[in-house]
Order: C-alpha cells, then sequence, then structure tokens
C-alpha cells in the first residue's frame, strides 16, 4: 500500500517530512526536468473529496465560483470555494465523472472544506460527500516531455485535450488459464486499457490535463493499493523523482495561490488573480454579490504578483515604496536567480516593474505564469 511507495521512494534517496517526499537529493536535476523533461511529484498529501448523488453539479455550482452545471463527464476546471463575504477558502479542480464529482483540495483544507460543504446540505438535497484521501493517491506529471511518458504507457488518447479533461484506464482483465491446448481468452474490457497496467494491480488511474501549476504536464489520481507500482513504472518511463520542497519553489515562481499565504480571509479571488476559477455568467453561489460587485465596480484594490528581491526576505514583511506602505510579502523561496517571493501589491501603487522595499531589502514587481490580472 502507501508504505510500500515510501519504501520505494526511500531507495530513491527520498527524505521525509509530515508523510511526504521533502526532497530525493536531486533538486536541480528535478527542477530541470520540470523545465526541459518531465518530473514526478507525489501530492498524495493533497485532498480528496467525493461527491455523488443525483444533486452533485447543481450544488457544487451553488458552493463555488465556477460553472459545474455545464460540464460533462469527462471534463473538469478549476474553481473556489469562498465565504459569504467572497474571502477564499481553497483552490480546488473538480473532475466531473459518470456518477460523481472527485474534488483535489489543499493539503491543509480537506477537513475545512468538507465541514463548509456539509453545511450546506439541507435535507431534499441528493448530495453524499466521502472523504477518499486515504484510499488514493496524487500524482504530478510535470515538464514538456510528460506527454512522451503518457504516449508509453498507452494513454495517448488524453494529450491535447483541453484543461481539467481526464479518462480513467483500466487494469486489463485477467486471462484465464489455458487448458487442452487452447489458447487462453481474455474477457471483455469497456475501454480504455492501458499498456500501465501490465502485471500491475487491481484498480485504474485516472489521467487529467494540467499538473497543478502553469508548467504542461498531468495529474493521475489512483487506489493506494497501486502507488507503488505507479510510481515505479512512471519513473521507469523516465520520468525524474521530485520532492515537496521543489513543488514548493517552483509554485511560488508560478505564483499559484495556497492557504494560510496568499488565500486567506483577507484576500478575494480577484485579488488572488484566479479570474479563469470564475463564471461571471452563471447564478447565485455563496459569494457572488461580492465578486460580482467587485468586477462591475473595478473594485479590486490589491492584486497578487511575484517580486524579485535583492536579498532573502521574511513572508509578512510590509512592502513600501517612500513611507507609503503599498502590500506585504506573502511567500519567499530561493531560485537559481536569486531571492523570489509572491505578494500583494496595491492596485493603485503600480504593477509589473514596480520598485519598492521588503523589509530590509529592495525588489521590483514581476508577472508570474498563474496569475491573471484584472482584463483589460
Amino acid at each position: 500500500m502507501i508504505k510500500e511507495l515510501y519504501d520505494i521512494q526511500a531507495v530513491a534517496g527520498a527524505m521525509f517530512g509530515e508523510s511526504i517526499a521533502v526532497s530525493f537529493g536531486n533538486d536541480l536535476a528535478a527542477k530541470r526536468a520540470a523545465r526541459s523533461g518531465v518530473a514526478l511529484c507525489d501530492r498524495s498529501h493533497w485532498g480528496r473529496i467525493l461527491v455523488s448523488d443525483d444533486d452533485r453539479l447543481r450544488f457544487l455550482h451553488n458552493q463555488s465560483t465556477n460553472d459545474f452545471q455545464q460540464l460533462k463527464p469527462g471534463e473538469g476546471c478549476d474553481t473556489v470555494f469562498v465565504t459569504s463575504t467572497a474571502r477564499t477558502i481553497d483552490l480546488a479542480t473538480g473532475y466531473v465523472m459518470e456518477d460523481a464529482v472527485m474534488l483535489l483540495v489543499s493539503p491543509n483544507r480537506r477537513q475545512k472544506v468538507m465541514q463548509w460543504l456539509d453545511q450546506y446540505i439541507f435535507f431534499a438535497d441528493k448530495v453524499k460527500l466521502t472523504d477518499v484521501t486515504d484510499d488514493t493517491v496524487t500524482f504530478s506529471l510535470l515538464g514538456p516531455k510528460s506527454d512522451a511518458v503518457l504516449e508509453q504507457l498507452g494513454a495517448g488518447t488524453i494529450i491535447g485535450q483541453p484543461y481539467g479533461s481526464h479518462q480513467l484506464l483500466f487494469t486489463p482483465p485477467v486471462s484465464p488459464p489455458s487448458t487442452g491446448g487452447t489458447s487462453p481468452v481474455s474477457s471483455p474490457v469497456s475501454s480504455p486499457v492501458s499498456p500501465l497496467w501490465t502485471g500491475g494491480t487491481e484498480g485504474g488511474v485516472r489521467v487529467a490535463v494540467g499538473s497543478g501549476l502553469a508548467i504542461p504536464g498531468y495529474t493521475l489520481i489512483a487506489p493506494a493499493e497501486s502507488a507503488a507500482f505507479l510510481w515505479s513504472k512512471l519513473v521507469e518511463v523516465g520520468a525524474v523523482p521530485m520532492g515537496a520542497s521543489v513543488w514548493e519553489q517552483l509554485r511560488i515562481e508560478q505564483g499559484r495561490p495556497v492557504p494560510d499565504r496568499e488565500l486567506t480571509e483577507d484576500y478575494n479571488p480577484l485579488e488572488a488573480g484566479l479570474w479563469q476559477t470564475i463564471s461571471f455568467s452563471k447564478g447565485c453561489y455563496i459569494g457572488q454579490e461580492t465578486i460580482a460587485r467587485l468586477n462591475t465596480y473595478k473594485g479590486v484594490k490589491q492584486q497578487l504578483w511575484g517580486i524579485r528581491l535583492k536579498a532573502p526576505a521574511e513572508p509578512g514583511s510590509l512592502i513600501t515604496v517612500g513611507d507609503e506602505k503599498v502590500g506585504k510579502l506573502t511567500s519567499y523561496t530561493e531560485t537559481d536567480e536569486g531571492s523570489f517571493g509572491l505578494c500583494y501589491i496595491r492596485t493603485k501603487a503600480g504593477g509589473e516593474g514596480l520598485k519598492v522595499q521588503v523589509g530590509d531589502t529592495e525588489g521590483e514587481v514581476v508577472a508570474v505564469p498563474f496569475v491573471t490580472h484584472i482584463p483589460e
């Protein structure tokens, strides 16, 4: 099960922290693979919530920012759960299946999201929530050569599909034993079937377009009993193991906001640059009035940006221009090019190219690919 996965990762040099591989001792190679090859990151500590029963799409449509009712099985989207005043709870990804929706939520948000959703299920609602985090795993393939890995695994039909598209690859059936010299006959399969599972375990892997960052790639969700086999197969066909510390560096460089940093009750999803997760044409949902008003009256008072720094700085540091406070540093990391962070900057103060003071050091505001700013 999961222990078998940890054993395989440990043999590969994994150093663990809070039940996740923090590093494989190859951080530079892993970053290089994510940028020019293909890296493999274990995201099993992220939460997975299954939303099922007849009202599942209507329910998620009413409880989050994106338009779930237009989605068909095999499609997916990013969405944000917000409070009634449009403060962010979490950025999640929903994968619509035939009989349920799989939500992939942030590592420290699964219980909060479960509780938040549960309180809005009323007597007549046909909605069921199931936390399947401990029964499943999530891996991400990141990098321009991710397509080649899927092709080798026989999952090439997903290549080129829109973001959030997904399909389930089933275990091939077991052929009955040969008797009397006759050839074994396989049981019929509903398809698709991938060579990924030759000699593998029972269950299937859901392969979805999107790496979780603004880097080409795919997200794979599979049963926990398949974790060790799946990880080994992906490494065998060329994916370079990447620890959670490199993921954190990349997500800051990319500008993906996370809870307790960029996603807090101090900020709404428009300020966080998550415009692509919001439907402005669908009906009412929790927080809709506030978000619509902010959009209509251009009320976004601050925006999320990247920031290049001349020296290290602590998250939470105030950002100033002269004597005027214009923002706050929310995340920090060291990159190949030096110190880098994410920050909120007051809209009226400026944006890309703005020179600022961050604590005791200087910085310059830069664009990051995951973030969308106020549409022109």
